[in-house]
């Protein structure tokens, strides 16, 4: 039974580790909500303080208690390398208010991995500005800057 919605803004993500050889690496995150086959990724970025600012909508049940995050880096010609990870338990976050909270990442190894930016609202079932479940719910350019500069993009093909 649907207790709400879960609106997650994914704004940025800080000191990542690169783990391209001889490039930049190009984070992007899979989210996945507890148990349940609700998974969402965010765009691909590049550098390792990077800016997403992507909105994803959960429908949240009973059992639904842990919020998975995994900064993933795109690589071409080989699988995906997991950057960090990071769970959020959902019953602190259920008051209605947005949190606005940085997340700290860890490697596979326990180690700090950098920290990824999130927004969490909470929308009990019924209310009145309920998001549509897996819709996009804001646009760029409506968080506040972060307190570092991403470099401009240098790569790419002539």
């Amino acid at each position: 039974m649907p207790i709400g919605r879960l609106k997650l803004d994914v704004v940025e993500a800080k000191d990542l580790r690169n783990k391209d050889w001889f490039s930049s690496s190009d984070p992007y995150v899979k989210i996945t909500l507890g148990n349940s086959s609700q998974h969402f990724k965010t765009k691909v970025a590049s550098g390792q303080n990077v800016r997403f600012e992507e909105s994803f909508s959960f429908n949240i049940r009973d059992d639904n208690k842990t919020l998975h995050f995994e900064v993933m880096d795109k690589d071409t010609f080989t699988s995906d390398d997991t950057m960090g990870r990071a769970q959020l338990e959902l019953a602190s976050f259920l008051s209605g208010q947005p949190r606005d909270s940085w997340v700290p990442l860890n490697s596979k190894s326990g180690a700090p991995a950098g920290q990824l930016r999130v927004i969490i609202t909470f929308y009990s079932e019924g209310a009145a500005q309920f998001p549509q479940a897996g819709a996009p719910a804001m646009g760029a350019g409506q968080y506040a800057q972060p307190g570092w500069q991403q470099p401009p993009y240098g790569g790419g093909f002539p």
